[in-house]
């Protein structure tokens, strides 16, 4: 019943030509950076971002940080701003600002792991321990001004088994659905990147094959636990190219 969205990541190509394209198309943006906030930017002076896109706020930003001052400035241009909290010492600038903002948490996630304690085991410089994750949603929860939209759990990248990526990405569903009866606000599930391109000549992966894997498990798992599915976040090109085929 949810949507499934595609992010372009400025990451993976800044040149000009691709991001015009990519967002053209009507495809949500990820960044990581105040630099790439600019080209946001210059991408919505042209009329290239349109109101429902989502500019997705990952990477570091810490108190004081340009990055952080930039994003804060850019979600009154722009609703559809969503600032994904890697760390908790980012939510204090935020709530005191007083400004309302769409926020994200990220969890550590990198690497395999059977269950949702494993989790924290996770060798990842991105994201927050699952302590500190409940923490912050009581905080974010707490704020008037900030509204919990999406969770992020990202494992890694060039995943190329199809049950296996869907496997791994399991107990992240499960702290999903335990953070939605938590917070009814939270509708957005973003796996992240980690979807495979060819990098071989023998490379095969079906993209299609592992979207519906993807979506039956969230949605066998949402029903256990009695919430709403939510609309899923990747950024993937090639998945988006095999579901509209």
């Amino acid at each position: 019943a949810g949507a499934f969205h595609y992010a372009y990541t400025s990451k993976a190509n800044a040149t000009e030509e691709v991001v015009r394209t990519a967002l053209g198309e009507g495809t949500h943006y990820e960044i990581t950076s105040w630099i790439d906030l600019e080209i946001v930017r210059l991408m919505r002076a042209r009329g290239l971002v349109k109101p429902e896109q989502m500019i997705v706020c990952n990477g570091f930003k810490g108190a004081g940080s340009r990055y952080m001052r930039e994003i804060l400035i850019f979600a009154r241009e722009h609703a559809n701003t969503i600032c994904v909290i890697e760390d908790q010492a980012e939510l204090t600038p935020l709530i005191e600002s007083g400004q309302p903002l769409r926020v994200g948490l990220r969890q550590k996630s990198y690497g395999k792991h059977a269950d949702m304690a494993e989790m924290d085991l996770a060798n990842s410089r991105f994201g927050m321990n699952l302590g500190d994750l409940w923490e912050a949603a009581d905080r974010i929860a707490a704020a008037p001004n900030l509204e919990l939209v999406l969770y992020h759990a990202m494992l890694g990248s060039q995943i190329l088994d199809e049950d296996q990526f869907v496997a791994r990405l399991a107990p992240p569903m499960e702290i999903y659905a335990h953070l939605r009866r938590k917070i009814p606000t939270l509708r957005i599930f973003d796996f992240g990147g980690g979807v495979p391109a060819g990098l071989t000549l023998d490379f095969v992966f079906d993209y299609g094959r592992f979207a519906r894997q993807l979506l039956h498990t969230l949605q066998d798992l949402c029903a256990r636990y009695e919430v709403p599915v939510p609309d899923v976040l990747g950024d993937a090109t090639r998945l988006q190219q095999a579901l509209l085929n």
